[in-house]
Order: structure tokens, then C-alpha cells, then sequence
């Protein structure tokens, strides 16, 4: 089974030097959905995880967990 690892949003905002605010704005979303996000309590649309593989330099599979 695959899961998203909500856990790796705030590891790729603080790798790339970026508070909440910041890393919301180059995404266009409010603070308040990265601060979901980083907290598990919401997902990033497909299309916006995209956006932010494309931004970010990293592999949609950066988000995931394979877990048995």
C-alpha cells in the first residue's frame, strides 16, 4: 500500500529556507492550507503536489510511503 507522507511538506519548506507564509505564496494557497498540510489534517490536490514537484525540484514519489 502507498501512503502520503504529510510529513515531507514541511521537510521540503524548511530544506528550501521557507517559512509557511513564503512557501504558501510561491504556491498561490493561504498559510492556513500549508499549515493543514504539514499537520496531516488536509492533502494537496493532485494538481497543486504537481505544481509543487515542478517548483521545488523533486519526484512526485518524494511524497510518498510504501507501506505493507
Amino acid at each position: 500500500m502507498i501512503r502520503y507522507d504529510y510529513r515531507k511538506i514541511r521537510e521540503l519548506r524548511e530544506s528550501n529556507g521557507l517559512n509557511q507564509k513564503q512557501f504558501a505564496d510561491r504556491l498561490g494557497v493561504s498559510r492556513a492550507a500549508v499549515c493543514y498540510w504539514e499537520k496531516g489534517s488536509r492533502e494537496p490536490q493532485l494538481v497543486l503536489l504537481g505544481e509543487i514537484c515542478n517548483k521545488f525540484d523533486v519526484e512526485p514519489t518524494y511524497f510518498f510511503l510504501n507501506v505493507d
